[in-house]
């Protein structure tokens, strides 16, 4: 019964902890396979022998921290294939888990350390987003792209919502930088961090003309997504002679915007 639910859809074989995963399913597979049919231990194997979960497919992989590598293909299947009773485990099983023994550095997979938490921090540490170049943060934008994809061995490690911190914090330190950087960005970027920059321009003065720049880009962007920013940024400047532009834009998002929160120009 234990086996024939495994073997429903390879989800149940996720079963466990905060950062270990499958480790549940591992433990109900070392007490089944100590007494299942040889051919419910055959159908199990070949599940696991081709089973990887979908993080460790894709470029963001990469090992926990304890091992000596830094892709983490095959760690799941390193955990539940090790719960087939030794006495039972086929020379393909024992091939395998040798293999992955070599790679991980170690002969079995951690046991989970019971539920944590903590504070998710940015990705990139506060002394390495101070001196990073133009084109590295290009970079970085590129790599933390998605606001709910972590690598579920390490989920206190942020991604683009806490890169965007580090990033209106640096704006506000050097604002024309910035702004100048924020027109060089995708414009598939995160909209997370075209919002940091305008947050961090609100706070502080930029030249008209390159004001002007900056918000017209962020405008034209697909779908028109910083209408709730721009106003507010764009309000900043009401007493000075602002430029058709920007009057026009402020007008669009009044008229047009299907939830707009504009501040009086």
């Amino acid at each position: 019964m234990a086996i024939d639910y495994l073997l429903t859809n390879n989800s149940k074989l996720k079963m466990g902890w905060s950062g270990d995963y499958g480790w549940a399913a591992r433990e109900l597979i070392a007490a089944a396979t100590i007494f299942c049919s040889e051919s419910q231990l055959a159908k199990l194997e070949v599940t696991l022998l081709s089973y990887f979960i979908d993080w460790e497919k894709s470029a963001k992989s990469y090992y926990p921290k304890n091992c000596n590598n830094s892709n983490s293909f095959g760690y799941s299947q390193f955990t539940v294939l090790g719960g087939i009773n030794k006495e039972r485990q086929s020379l393909a099983v024992k091939k395998r888990l040798l293999e992955w023994q070599r790679k991980f550095g170690k002969n079995t997979p951690e046991p989970p350390q019971g539920n944590h938490g903590g504070i998710v921090p940015s990705p990139i540490n506060k002394q390495a987003v101070q001196r990073m170049t133009d084109a590295q943060w290009l970079k970085a934008l590129v790599r933390y792209a998605e606001s709910n994809t972590r690598n579920p061995l390490d989920f206190l490690k942020g991604g683009a919502h806490q890169l965007s911190g580090d990033l209106e914090s640096q704006t506000k330190q050097d604002p024309e930088r910035f702004a100048r950087l924020a027109l060089t960005f995708p414009k598939n970027t995160h909209l997370y961090y075209f919002d940091a920059v305008i947050r961090g321009l609100t706070d502080v003065s930029i030249d008209l003309e390159l004001l002007a720049d900056f918000c017209c880009y962020c405008h034209k962007l697909p779908d028109k997504p910083c209408g709730r920013q721009l106003p507010r940024l764009i309000a900043k400047y009401r007493e000075q002679t602002l430029p058709e532009s920007l009057l026009d834009m402020v007008a669009w998002y009044a008229l047009h915007d299907p939830d707009p929160i504009v501040t009086a120009v």
